[in-house]
């Protein structure tokens, strides 16, 4: 599904958030949905954003993207032939937490939840259930996923949540008859920051009256997967020592990165002007997407930017390696590994088939969902995934007229990363808030209001405090 900032930029309005945070034990909501007798083959799933949905078309159909039920609806239809599937798209992960906690106290919850930087928060407020006695029956182990995707699925070495989606981004991506049009060479592209910096100078252009027309790269500001691949390891959080890091050198030296990224660009006024008028390529075809038309030469994405591209336009997309700081494989552990979670809450009145319905889809059949742009989950289904992959983009290619299969030569690089990478976000439950502060530190140095070290010295105070109490409040 549609990466949110693509690169797990997981930030939640602190307002809900307090909000459901101090729900008492039980306190009552208007329910979710009304059980009948008849409802032992309904499952109800709580998305957000994008991220793991599309189980029923119509509701589907605002995103732009592709959806889940294209590509497993006949499985289902066999395995689960008496299933219906009520899908319900909160408006935000805020609002996913809410949703989540008031159908828990109410008694009335979901059957199954999407997630993603909220798992430790769930687990605090006694939301989603411990699912230790569903994988000891199935006899799996951390080992039968892809590194990271099993330590950000449990919580002090208990499971609560199961891997939905890998992640494996963080890729220059790029097109090359773009990127020969802006003077650079398509065969010699960027594989570190620096060099990344210095294509970006040499492309970036502008019109008689200052206005940016092309760019080499976009200001992502802050992104904990942009962190982690400047630094070199899982550097935003330490789980040995269950540490937030705001301030970390390296982490300052990458907002200066973005900083002077923004500066060049003319500054904040500058840059958003350009930015706005992008209408982007997830939300459809149109003629003006940079990426798709050049305004754009570099993305720090995945290969799930060139299987949109596909379904609209005939371009030669490339996937590069993914970005780090001196360019060598030993760093490609940054790469993040997973991107989304599934949880069963607490009093779910279909436990089992939620369970089972999840196992069959992402870990029996995970190698399918590759064209809903989501990686595989069980490491050893990683063949079967590039192989549906490689078919599914030679397939949409072949019906739009396009020559070629770009994917063809992105998959060896994406079926690499996967040996590699083993970053993953906290399960800690301050772990929303360190969104919400590293990005309110971003508004202060890209407007100039506060230096590097100013707002990221001020977000480490901000994080740790808040770490604290809320730790103290959960017994934690």
């Amino acid at each position: 599904m549609k990466r949110l900032s693509r690169r797990l930029t997981l930030a939640l309005s602190l307002g809900v958030l307090v909000s459901a945070i101090a729900l008492p034990a039980h306190t009552s909501a208007a329910p979710a949905r009304s059980h009948t007798a008849d409802d032992a083959n309904t499952l109800t799933i709580l998305t957000c954003c994008g991220m793991w949905a599309g189980f029923n078309n119509p509701n589907f159909q605002g995103y732009g993207l592709i959806p889940y039920a294209r590509y497993f609806k006949t499985l289902w239809k066999q395995r689960f032939p008496n299933l219906t599937i009520h899908e319900i798209d909160a408006t935000s992960f805020s609002d996913l937490v809410a949703k989540t906690i008031l159908g828990v106290n109410s008694g009335n919850p979901p059957d199954l939840v999407g997630v993603q930087g909220q798992l430790g928060l769930l687990v605090a407020r006694h939301a989603v259930q411990n699912l230790d006695k569903f994988y000891a029956a199935a006899h799996i182990t951390p080992s039968y996923f892809l590194l990271g995707m099993g330590d950000w699925a449990r919580i002090n070495n208990h499971w609560y949540a199961m891997p939905a989606a890998g992640g494996l981004g963080g890729n220059v991506f790029y097109i090359p008859q773009f990127v020969k049009a802006a003077g650079l060479d398509p065969n010699h592209v960027p594989i570190t920051w620096n060099q990344l910096w210095q294509a970006t100078q040499k492309a970036t252009k502008w019109d008689s009256k200052g206005n940016l027309v092309r760019i080499g790269v976009k200001v992502d500001g802050y992104s904990s997967g942009n962190i982690n691949l400047f630094c070199g390891y899982l550097a935003y959080f330490n789980p040995s020592t269950n540490k937030f890091n705001a301030n970390l050198p390296c982490i300052k030296d990458y907002f200066r990165y973005e900083k002077r990224l923004l500066d060049f660009y003319g500054g904040v006024t500058k840059y958003n002007k350009f930015a706005a008028a992008d209408p982007d390529i997830w939300n459809g075809y149109t003629p003006k997407a940079y990426v798709a038309d050049g305004q754009v030469l570099f993305t720090l994405t995945g290969y799930w930017e060139g299987q949109i591209l596909d379904q609209h336009w005939n371009l030669d997309w490339r996937l590069g390696v993914p970005i780090t700081q001196h360019g060598t494989l030993a760093e490609w552990r940054a790469v993040t590994s997973t991107g989304q979670m599934n949880v069963i809450p607490v009093g779910a009145k279909h436990a089992q088939l939620a369970w089972d319905f999840a196992k069959f889809t992402l870990f029996d059949h995970d190698y399918l969902q590759g064209p809903t742009t989501n990686t595989f989950n069980v490491a050893a289904h990683a063949q079967k995934w590039a192989q549906v992959m490689l078919q599914n983009s030679a397939q949409v290619r072949e019906k739009n007229h396009f020559p070629g299969n770009p994917m063809a030569l992105a998959l060896p690089v994406v079926m690499k990363m996967a040996k590699y990478a083993a970053a993953h976000p906290s399960t800690d439950v301050a772990s929303p808030y360190y969104d919400d502060y590293m990005n309110e530190a971003w508004q202060e140095i890209e407007y100039n209001k506060m230096s590097v070290d100013q707002a990221l010295d001020r977000a480490q105070q901000l994080i740790d405090t808040k770490q604290h109490a809320l730790h103290a409040q959960f017994g934690m």
